[in-house]
C-alpha cells in the first residue's frame, strides 16, 4: 500500500514535520507486534525534497512521556541523518556512473580489436547487459524490407537465440 494511504506514514509525508502520536486503545499501532505501544514519535528524512524515509522513537519499554526536550535534539539527529544518506547515495551514483563509463571506453577499446562482426555484435550485447544490469541481450538484424529480423548474437549465450527468425508485424 502506498505511503499516503497508511494512518501515520501518510501524515507524515504530508505534514513533512515530524509528528507526535498519543495512541488510545482503539488506535492503530504502527506495526503488528507493538500492541503495547503507547506513545511514538515520528521523524521524516527529506534529501532535495524527496522523502527518503523516516526515524521513529517510542516509550514501548520504559513508558515514560516523549516530550519536547527528547524531541528536538532527534530532530536535528533525522536532518543530520538524511543529508548523510543523501550524500552515500549521490557517491554510489558517482561510482555507478564511472563505472559504466569505465566499462564503455574498455568495451570500445576492445570492440577494435575484434576482427569478425560476431564478435562485435556479441560484445555489444555483453556492454548492454553489464551496463544496464540485464539478465539477456540479443542484437536482431533486420532485412532491407524490414518485415523479418535474424538474432545474429546475444549474451550470455545460453539461451541458443542466435539463428532464430522473428517476423516483424506491421
Amino acid at each position: 500500500q502506498p505511503i499516503s494511504a497508511h494512518p501515520y506514514w501518510g501524515r507524515l509525508a504530508q505534514k513533512k514535520e515530524p509528528i507526535h502520536i498519543k495512541r488510545k486503545l482503539s488506535d492503530q499501532v504502527p506495526f503488528p507486534h507493538n500492541q503495547e505501544l503507547k506513545e511514538w514519535a515520528c521523524f521524516p528524512l527529506f534529501a532535495e525534497g524527496r522523502l527518503i524515509g523516516k526515524i521513529g522513537v517510542d516509550n514501548i519499554d520504559s513508558h515514560e512521556p516523549i516530550t519536547k526536550s527528547i524531541l528536538q535534539p532527534i530532530a536535528i539527529f533525522a536532518n543530520w541523518a538524511a543529508n548523510l544518506i543523501e550524500i552515500v547515495r549521490l557517491r554510489e551514483e558517482k561510482q555507478s556512473r564511472q563505472r559504466k563509463l569505465s566499462f564503455i571506453q574498455t568495451t570500445t577499446q576492445a570492440i577494435s580489436t575484434k576482427t569478425t562482426l560476431e564478435e562485435v555484435l556479441t560484445l555489444v550485447c555483453k556492454a548492454a547487459v553489464e551496463l544496464f544490469d540485464a539478465d539477456h541481450s540479443g542484437f536482431v538484424q533486420f532485412n532491407n524490407l524490414h518485415t523479418m529480423g535474424t538474432v545474429v548474437a546475444e549474451y550470455p549465450a545460453s539461451t541458443s537465440l542466435v539463428g532464430q527468425v522473428v517476423e516483424i508485424e506491421n
